[in-house]
């Protein structure tokens, strides 16, 4: 059962069912989703873990181009990435993703197969103010690295590792192959 035929069954009216119908409608026409906040709105790291849960109840049949915990810069000044929760499921409902940019720290339970995504971006701190929702753990990195990207051509991993890497990252899918930029920040312990 779906968020929307919960909320069907739990509140059974006519203008509520015709709403939803309308918001199931308009998620399956969205191609565009950016959540996050701007540098005028929040002077401090957000936690969107409770929207992760809601989001991942929701299909996105036609999203190409999703971020998550966007911190758009007003003025000159620095970032702050919050802590996104559990997106796997989030990123299995989007078939059609071409563009993902997650700005905070994040889990993967699993790795995932985006077929159709060219470009990744991934933020977990401002170099700055250290303001961020902390480090990914070892599993999650593992499963970013045993995802399927085959159409992946560009890639900004700013993971700020706090253990080693060696020869790991040449196993994501398309990288050595498909990738025309590439980009890993210098903030890791050397592997081996």
């Amino acid at each position: 059962m779906n968020l929307f035929d919960k909320i069907k069954t739990e509140i059974e009216t006519e203008e509520m069912n015709e709403f939803l119908n309308l918001l199931v409608d308009f998620l399956n026409n969205l191609e565009v989703l950016h959540i996050g906040v701007c540098s005028e709105n929040t002077g401090h790291p957000l936690d969107y873990r409770e929207i992760a849960k809601i989001l991942s109840q929701v299909s996105f049949p036609n999203v190409h181009s999703f971020s998550f915990g966007e911190w758009l810069l007003i003025s000159n000044s620095h970032c702050l990435y919050g802590k996104l929760g559990d997106i796997t499921q989030i990123l299995s409902n989007m078939p059609k993703l071409n563009y993902l940019e997650l700005g905070g720290q994040f889990e993967l339970n699993s790795p995932i197969i985006l077929n159709e995504l060219t470009e990744l971006t991934i933020h977990l701190d401002d170099p700055m103010t250290a303001g961020n929702g902390g480090y990914i753990s070892q599993e999650t990195l593992n499963n970013l690295l045993n995802s399927k990207f085959p159409q992946l051509e560009t890639v900004w991993l700013d993971l700020d590792l706090d253990w080693a890497v060696d020869d790991e990252f040449k196993r994501i899918d398309g990288l050595p192959t498909n990738c025309k930029d590439y980009k890993l920040t210098e903030d890791f312990i050397n592997g081996k």
